[in-house]
């Protein structure tokens, strides 16, 4: 008797799934790093098709689900700033705060979280943005592809947000020269 194959064990990974119309019709993965299984779900009933080798097709989406799954199992400390967008998209805030727990992070006036990560090519930290719609992360955005002035990140927020404001400040006095031109708003 052939042993039995389930996608609940703990060396299956799902690799894909395909959706028409927001409806699930297909989820595919890849069991004990080797067969591949194919549920496919219609309302009569539900098809599974078991492959003993991986299609050539789906090689680079297994790839890159066991690369994601490497990196979520290191320690945030460990993260480099190229594995930042893969390593907490999809959290929820709590599970995000708790993983930064130990790093510093600024609230941006947008009540988005900013965390600076290294960057071991460039040798600096960047900053990154997670935004949180409905519990979790949404967006997770670097504000500026310029690493950080210094290598004081508290003293780099300030920076960062006094040029925005100083920007802003400038945007104005613009506005006011237009509407007043012949006022005395120096340059």
């Amino acid at each position: 008797m052939a042993s039995v194959i389930t996608y609940a064990q703990e060396d299956t990974l799902h690799i894909s799934t395909d959706k028409r119309d927001g409806i699930v019709f297909s989820r595919y993965y890849v069991i004990n790093d080797s067969q591949f299984m194919i549920v496919h779900y219609n309302k009569e009933k539900n098809d599974t098709i078991m492959e003993d080798s991986i299609p050539e097709y789906y090689q680079e989406h297994y790839k890159r689900e066991v690369r994601i799954r490497d990196i979520k199992k290191k320690d945030v400390s460990k993260i480099d700033a190229d594995e930042v967008f893969d390593y907490f998209f999809g959290l929820t805030e709590e599970e995000l705060l708790q993983k930064l727990s130990n790093k510093m992070v600024a609230v941006d006036l947008d009540g988005s979280y900013q965390v600076a990560f290294f960057n071991k090519f460039s040798k600096k930290n960047e900053v990154f943005s997670f935004k949180i719609w409905d519990g979790k992360v949404s967006r997770i955005s670097r504000p500026s592809t310029n690493t950080l002035p210094t290598n004081d990140v508290w003293t780099a927020f300030q920076i960062i947000q006094l040029k925005e404001y100083l920007g802003d400040m400038e945007a104005l006095i613009q506005q006011l020269r237009k509407k007043y031109p012949s006022s005395k708003i120096k340059k």
